[in-house]
Parts: C-alpha cells; structure tokens; sequence
C-alpha cells in the first residue's frame, strides 16, 4: 500500500479511485475491501461519503497492526487507541448522566464534557482577534487552528459513536435543535425547518457566500448568524438553533463494555475518569502539535491556509495553541 499521495482534506471520488492511488488491487468482494479499508485507517483517519472517501487526517506513523488474539468477536479489527479511550469517556459521561440514559448535546458542549479541549477553547472560539492580541499570534494562524482542530475533534467524537452505535452499546443520531422564547428545547416542526433554511438562504445571498461553509470559514460568520437570529425572532418563536447529538444509551450493556475496554486499551487497566480524560487530553496536545510540523513540514501552499501554514512561527504557534485552549492544566484566561 502507497500512501505518498496521501494528504489532508484529499477527496477520492470512488473506490476504484483509491485503489489507484494507493497501488492496491481491485477488489470485488465487500469482505476483501473492508481489510484494505482496515489497512488504510492505520495510516490516516477517513470517512465515507457515499462513494467517495475523503482523508481527515494522514498520521506520521502508521498505528501498529491489531492482534486480536484473545479478544471478542464485537471488539476485533483495528483499534485506536485514542478512539478507545473516547468510548470510554463517552459512555462514562452517559453512565454518570443526571439526566438520565439519553443525552441531547451540541458538539461543542461535548467536547467540553468529554474535557477534550479546555474553557479557553470555547472562550475564543468566535473571538480569534481578542485571542491574538492577548497571545500575539496572528489572527489567521488562531482560525486555521480552530477550524483543524474542530474538523479533527468531530470525526474523532464521531467514530467512537458510531463504533459504540456498531456494538449496540448505544444510538445516536444528529438534529437540529431549537430553543423557543419560553427555553422549550425541540426539533423543529417541518414549517419551522423551512423558514430557517430560507432566512439562511436569504442571508447568504445578502452577504454574497454560496454556501454555509463558505460564510462559516470567513470573517462574516458571527454576522451571518446574528443576522439570522434577528430575523428568526421577528417572524417566529424560535430564540436560536444549533446542532446536537441525541445519544441513547444502552443501559443492560454500557458498564460491561466500559470496564472490556479499559482492559483492552494498550497499558492500561480499569481507571478512573480522571485518568481517562488525561491520556485523551494528553493524546490530543501530541496529535495537533504532531499534524501541525507535518503540515508545515509537507508545505501545503495552496489557498490561504497553505500562506498561514508554510509560515516558519506556524510549528510553534500551534504549540503555544494547544497549551492555551487545548491543555486541561492551563489557567482560565
């Protein structure tokens, strides 16, 4: 298997597309590409789309090939284990619920629950000019740090759910959410829905983007969204919206696999959740700072983020970044 050509962001149109590039045979049974799958995710982090593969994230050593001697049936194949210890947060956090065995939670206060990021994360998340006058790095170097990390923590949540989901520990789908005048918390109804697309609609032709993903990676993207909320307020009841996980546990199973994983996580036995929360914490500082040399290391000079990131300070800004929003050990700013 060839991995040179693989890189961040990189989207593979098919699977007959990916064997090319990688130099690895066509497969036609489905039992045969799930091993060159499996041998592919020791290499990089990647989700499908349809047919199409696109690469999250290419690590600087291949993770170690998987003896599942000794191991269950369910808990076999490739496993990582920084995503291990995910799924044990994961279901630790939905064990120890106050609100019971179903979680309704956006991201970014699951990735504060989980303790993967800090306070100062969220703190300057929509506040990068703030953050770079009180740490003096550029503006565009915090944004590009913000939008990898956000992308990396995502699909990194994201496959311990659906490997959780996999194992019927628990469902969990994504929604969105809406917050009423009077706090009522729901989906919205199908009238609702479509207002909220049209006034999204109508405001990115205003401000001239295409696209949400377009506004979102901009300066204009507070403004887009106070816009919205404007609007929403004068023609509904909706207060504001955003995107949640909705995370069922199953409670006849969830303690039995959270202690099989901790006893199969490489070195470690059954630990608290203190413990947990710092080895992910631990393993997500290295893998920024990791991605980050190799980023800059590799030159990736296309577009603005290629500019911020052939910058020689990028390496070391990242580090700064991490130690500041990132290390649960740093002081509240």
């Amino acid at each position: 298997m060839n991995t040179d050509g693989l890189k961040e962001g990189l989207i593979i149109k098919n699977y007959k597309e990916l064997c090319s590039l990688l130099k690895i045979e066509f497969k036609t049974s489905s039992k045969n590409r799930e091993y060159q799958l499996k041998e592919l995710s020791r290499y990089c982090m990647f989700t499908k789309q349809g047919h199409k593969y696109l690469i999250n994230d290419v690590y600087n050593t291949p993770l170690p090939k998987q003896d599942n001697r000794g191991l269950s049936k369910g808990s076999r194949g490739n496993r990582n284990v920084y995503g291990d210890y995910l799924q044990m947060l994961i279901l630790e956090l939905l064990i120890r619920s106050n609100s019971g065995k179903e979680l309704l939670i956006s991201r970014s206060r699951l990735m504060k629950a989980l303790k993967v990021v800090n306070e100062n994360y969220h703190r300057f998340i929509n506040r990068p000019d703030k953050l770079s006058e009180v740490v003096d790095i550029k503006t565009s170097t915090i944004k590009d740090f913000y939008a990898t990390t956000d992308n990396n923590l995502k699909n990194a949540i994201e496959t311990a759910l659906k490997k959780l989901q996999n194992k019927r520990l628990l469902m969990y789908k994504t929604s969105q959410i809406v917050v009423t005048q009077n706090n009522e918390l729901r989906e919205p109804t199908y009238e609702e829905a479509q207002l909220i697309m049209n006034l999204e609609k109508t405001v990115l032709n205003t401000m001239g983007y295409g696209d949400i993903d377009s506004v979102r990676k901009s300066s204009g993207w507070e403004l887009f969204k106070e816009n919205v909320k404007e609007l929403l307020a004068k023609n509904s009841e909706i207060s504001y919206y955003f995107n949640a996980y909705h995370i069922t546990l199953n409670e006849n199973h969830a303690n039995e696999e959270h202690q099989q994983l901790a006893n199969q996580t490489i070195n470690v036995a059954l630990e608290s959740g203190a413990e947990n929360v710092k080895k992910v914490n631990k393993k997500v500082i290295e893998s920024l700072n990791k991605n980050a040399a190799r980023r800059h290391a590799k030159g990736f000079l296309n577009g603005k983020s290629g500019k911020v990131r052939s910058e020689e300070s990028y390496p070391k800004d990242v580090q700064s970044l991490t130690s500041i929003l990132i290390d649960r050990k740093a002081d509240t700013m």
